[in-house]
């Protein structure tokens, strides 16, 4: 944040991270917290730069409060936001293509082995750039049998009609025998 006037100055703020973003596929229920604003309080200093952590989720807006009590109010030039780079590690081959495929905030995250050996991972990796990034288009999801909710039920539904067909049939033979 880059304040011009006044020369000196020390106040307490907050952030407000409005809302979450709504996904635009489907509608899950989440958690009542994850929903609601949350208030990140800071200090302003005209001794230091102001960083300001919040945490990690989607937003609509951003609103920042300073109180200023008495004192006139300062007058921002610019905010700059900053974030983490992030890496994925790989072990890739040599003359081999990759297609990385992202960006689906559906997914879950994967869960694998390597974050328990991560002290045997060299700090010195290379990094590569990446290029040609596209949108992908027609990329069906990979979907077995069972992968569907309604066709799941259904197998059940028929299994039990036929088990409730076989057993009315049962009875009937049952009390046939025993009147005869």
């Amino acid at each position: 944040m880059n304040i011009t006037s006044p020369a000196l100055y020390l106040r307490e703020g907050y952030v407000i991270a409005g809302k979450a973003t709504a996904s635009r596929k489907r509608k899950r229920r989440r958690r009542q917290s994850e929903t609601e604003p949350v208030r990140v309080p800071f200090t302003l200093s005209a001794n230091e730069p102001t960083r300001i952590a919040l945490p990690r989720r989607r937003v609509q807006e951003l609103t920042i409060v300073i109180d200023n009590a008495d004192n006139q109010p300062l007058q921002i030039a610019d905010i700059t936001p900053l974030q983490f780079n992030r890496y994925l590690v790989a072990n890739l081959e040599a003359n081999e293509t990759y297609t990385l495929y992202f960006g689906d905030e559906d997914a879950a995250a994967p869960v694998y082995d390597l974050k328990f050996f991560s002290d045997s991972i060299p700090p010195d990796l290379p990094v590569l750039m990446t290029t040609n990034i596209h949108a992908a288009t027609g990329r069906k999801q990979e979907t077995g049998w069972n992968a569907s909710k309604l066709l799941l039920w259904a197998a059940i539904g028929v299994v039990v009609a036929g088990l409730g067909y076989m057993t009315v049939r049962l009875l009937r033979e049952m009390d046939r025998e025993k009147g005869q």
